[in-house]
């Protein structure tokens, strides 16, 4: 009965034993698969970053590029509302100048009415 029961644990080990190696085997399979996908999710990210970078800086380039263009916007436009005011005032000076030269000739014509009158009254009196 001792023999049997030597045999029947020395099956039992031997299967336990082969089950613990299988099981290892498959541990290590997985381990190597897991190092395969650590590998490579390295190298996704490397390449990641290697694309990310680059977009980030000329992204960085085209905000600095916005706001250098919103400045020129903003000189121009104050530059625009300087020639404005300056066109108002010589608008204005024309305007009166306009109007200083209408008063002009009417007074021209004023005093050449006047003159011409003063002719006729001086023929006037030379006749008499």
């Amino acid at each position: 009965m001792s023999t049997i029961l030597y045999i029947v644990a020395s099956c039992a080990i031997i299967v336990i034993t082969i089950t613990v190696v299988s099981l290892s085997r498959c541990a290590m399979a997985e381990m190597r698969s897991i190092g395969r996908a650590t590998e490579q999710l390295n190298e996704f990210v490397r390449k990641l970053n290697a694309e990310v970078v680059p977009v980030v800086r000329n992204a960085t380039k085209a905000i600095e590029g916005i706001d250098k263009l919103v400045e020129n916007v903003a000189k121009s436009t104050d530059r625009i509302e300087k020639i404005s005011a300056s066109i108002e005032g010589l608008l204005d000076t024309a305007n009166m100048a306009s109007a200083a030269s209408k008063a002009a000739k009417t007074t021209a014509v004023e005093l050449a009415s006047v003159y011409e009158g003063l002719k006729r009254g001086i023929k006037s009196l030379r006749g008499l």
